[in-house]
């Protein structure tokens, strides 16, 4: 064969593989379902990663990291929300820090490692159950937002009478 025939040649099965290409993407794409957002004042729930206390380690179930409620605020008897559209000031007050929780954020502040959270770009669906809860946080469609920051030791006031963890002025890396 000619060189003017293969190069016929290659051009034509070029043609079949894109129109081939072209047609079956066409076919098997199908438009996302609408999901609604937000609305103003409604509450977006924060989960952090999960660490083990001792050592800090990531906990993952499945191969996939493991994320958890924030701890429960003393001024709402609920984990850390933000409110969707409204700007003020959220206190988060924890009422007790046990000796477990207490070694984890020395952890942070010892390692420089971050205590990453993150929030749900849409509404999560209503849940009756913790294991609900998780499902839906998992980032399955790449569209979740993440908070992450880093927790310094000179961020930090340190009470020894009352092992208390506070922020003390805001950190410039």
């Amino acid at each position: 064969m000619s060189t003017a025939g293969h190069l016929s040649l290659v051009l034509r099965l070029l043609i079949a593989f894109y129109t081939t290409l072209a047609a079956t993407a066409e076919t098997s794409q199908t438009p996302l379902a609408p999901t609604p957002g937000y609305k103003v004042g409604q509450a977006i729930p924060v989960s952090c990663l999960n660490r083990t206390t001792d050592t800090g380690e990531h906990i993952t179930e499945n191969g996939q990291l493991s994320y958890i409620p924030f701890p429960t605020c003393n001024e709402t008897g609920r984990p850390l929300e933000l409110v969707f559209g409204v700007e003020k000031d959220i206190n988060c007050t924890i009422d007790f820090v046990d000796d477990p929780f207490f070694h984890l954020l020395e952890f942070y502040v010892h390692n420089d490692a971050p205590l990453t959270c993150r929030i749900p770009t849409k509404p999560l669906p209503p849940s009756p159950s913790k294991a609900e809860y998780e499902e839906g946080t998992k980032d399955m469609d790449g569209r979740s937002g993440s908070v992450v920051g880093r927790l310094h030791a000179d961020d930090c006031g340190f009470d020894g009478d009352t092992a208390a963890l506070a922020p003390s002025r805001e950190h410039k890396p």
